[in-house]
């Protein structure tokens, strides 16, 4: 009885029609755009009004009268009934259905009347492509309803000139500034993913962070830093020994460094601090944005190192970090199960674990990843996910153990 329907329930679930699409979409129908209404006596919408069923009116026929008398009251609202039959009470009708055979009248009812106007005018002069969108993806739509025009000039541009090869900053659309774009990469891709053909589009690269590959725009080139660890190495046109460098990655591609180890650490403060290490060099390393050194050639040639934190990130940053630099042979140190084990009283808190599976990890990697993930260590310091931070290890420890694997590699 307490879910029965008044006034106010029955507009929810009418407003729940507006904001599902459900509008929308019968407005997008075939020829629907130009007629002049959308409901008719023989084709009404219905809204279901909750009421009082058989037994209800058996076990408080006084309170399902009331229910029933106040909806025979309304003069606003067209209303359906329904008749039920009660052994002991007879044939009873009740309020079945708020019945609107004008699209504008059920407008009126939610307030939403100038809000259709403007949307079906909209839609009477946007571009075929756009429409058919619209249909696919019609709550996108109101919910992006309001910069839909910015959105178009976007989409347009991209139609009349696909893959334009040059910064989103040098686009000139009337109130389309780069900063709007950055904010509204999400549906844009979604827009542009549906009317762009298949070969103006970089399925490899992301919608938003690779938001400028995948349309063929002009990205921020990606930059390296290294460090020279032995004294010994130079570089043209640089006289300070072991300098702090940073190249764009094409420049990176194209040098030359008469090194045969690298270090790749994924932690600032701990690639500042790498020791003078013979015919070494450092390099900062950047997360998952790594494909720049896998383009660098003359790296493979070259015995690497890596070091991340020991998370389940951490290791699966390694494991696409080896696949992108195969066939080089990516060695890791302090990401096994004993330095995980040894350290983890000083563990925190991983806040969004993964936990699918990596297949370019060694055997003991892979006991820290599954450890991590089953949360064998959180178990024992009351954390639900942990992780190890590369500050948290003996810098001691860390010099003496790339001294040993370098040494181990020569």
């Amino acid at each position: 009885m307490d879910k029965w329907s008044d006034k106010q329930a029955v507009k929810q679930k009418a407003l729940e029609l507006w904001n599902k699409g459900v509008i929308l979409k019968m407005l997008l129908e075939e020829r629907n755009l130009l007629k002049m209404d959308l409901l008719s006596k023989e084709h009404p919408l219905k809204i279901k009004i909750d009421g009082p069923k058989s037994a209800d009116i058996k076990d408080d026929f006084e309170k399902a009268m009331l229910f029933s008398s106040k909806w025979f009251m309304q003069s606003d609202l067209e209303v359906e009934y329904t008749e039920i039959s009660s052994r002991l009470m007879g044939h009873q009708k009740v309020p079945a259905y708020v019945v609107f055979y004008s699209i504008y009248d059920f407008l009126a009812f939610i307030g939403k009347r100038h809000e259709y106007e403007r949307l079906r005018k909209a839609l009477m002069f946007m571009p075929p492509y756009l429409v058919s969108y619209i249909r696919k993806k019609p709550l996108s739509y109101l919910k992006y309803c309001s910069i839909f025009s910015k959105l178009t000039l976007i989409v347009n541009y991209l139609i009349r000139h696909p893959r334009p090869g040059i910064y989103l900053r040098e686009l000139s659309l009337p109130s389309v500034d780069t900063k709007f774009i950055e904010k509204h990469k999400g549906i844009l891709s979604e827009i542009l993913d549906s009317v762009l053909p298949p070969e103006f589009i970089d399925q490899d690269e992301n919608r938003s962070s690779g938001f400028e590959k995948r349309y063929g725009f002009l990205s921020k080139p990606e930059r390296i830093r290294f460090r020279i660890l032995d004294p010994r190495i130079k570089l043209p046109f640089i006289s300070k020994e072991c300098p702090d460098v940073t190249l764009d990655s094409q420049s990176f591609a194209g040098l030359t460094i008469d090194c045969q180890y690298v270090i790749v650490c994924e932690n600032e403060i701990s690639f500042l601090s790498l020791p003078k290490l013979p015919s070494c060099i450092g390099i900062f390393g950047s997360g998952y944005g790594f494909s720049a050194l896998g383009q660098s050639q003359w790296l493979r040639s070259k015995k690497i190192i890596y070091w991340g934190d020991l998370d389940t990130h951490g290791l699966a940053i390694l494991s696409e970090f080896r696949k992108t630099m195969f066939p080089c042979k990516v060695e890791s140190i302090l990401m096994d199960f004993d330095t995980l084990n040894k350290y983890k009283h000083y563990c925190v808190e991983e806040p969004k674990p993964r936990n699918n599976e990596l297949m370019s990890l060694n055997e003991d990697e892979s006991l820290a990843y599954r450890a991590l993930v089953e949360n064998k260590i959180g178990k024992e310091i009351g954390l639900e996910h942990v992780r190890l931070e590369q500050e948290f290890i003996s810098w001691d420890e860390v010099t003496d153990i790339l001294r040993k694997r370098i040494g181990e590699l020569q």
